[in-house]
């Protein structure tokens, strides 16, 4: 009698091991999945977070060429607000014993928001 091949065997030899390659094909490709999809939020992050840090210093410097132009005309307190391509600065001032103290309220269009205060010069 001649011998069966592996394949045709009905003893069930290949099936546990084409099971096993499935499950690690199957949790490697998950596992990809997710690393691809958390990189896409990080990256999406950074991306709104330099888009924060910039309207933040588009702001500070808008503001202190306010200051140099209007240092004579200011008031004790106000808030002004700037509107960029991507978001919006808020900066509220307040001078105190000769210094004027500003927060900057930096929104994006993506909703993110991030809060500074800094003491920017003395008053002359």
């Amino acid at each position: 009698m001649r011998k069966q091949s592996v394949i045709t065997n009905e003893q069930g030899f290949i099936f546990p091991y084409i099971c096993f390659l499935a499950a690690v094909i199957l949790i490697v490709v998950t596992a990809s999945l997710s690393l691809y999809q958390n990189h896409l939020q990080l990256t999406r992050l950074q991306t709104e977070r330099i888009k924060i840090e910039t309207l933040l210093q588009m702001g500070s410097v808008e503001f202190n060429q306010f200051i140099m132009d209007e240092n004579s005309m200011m008031q004790d307190h106000g808030q002004i607000t700037y509107d960029y391509p991507y978001g919006q600065v808020k900066v509220l001032y307040t001078i105190v014993n000769g210094e004027v103290v500003a927060e900057y309220q930096a929104s994006t269009n993506q909703s993110g928001k991030y809060i500074i205060r800094s003491k920017i010069k003395q008053k002359s």
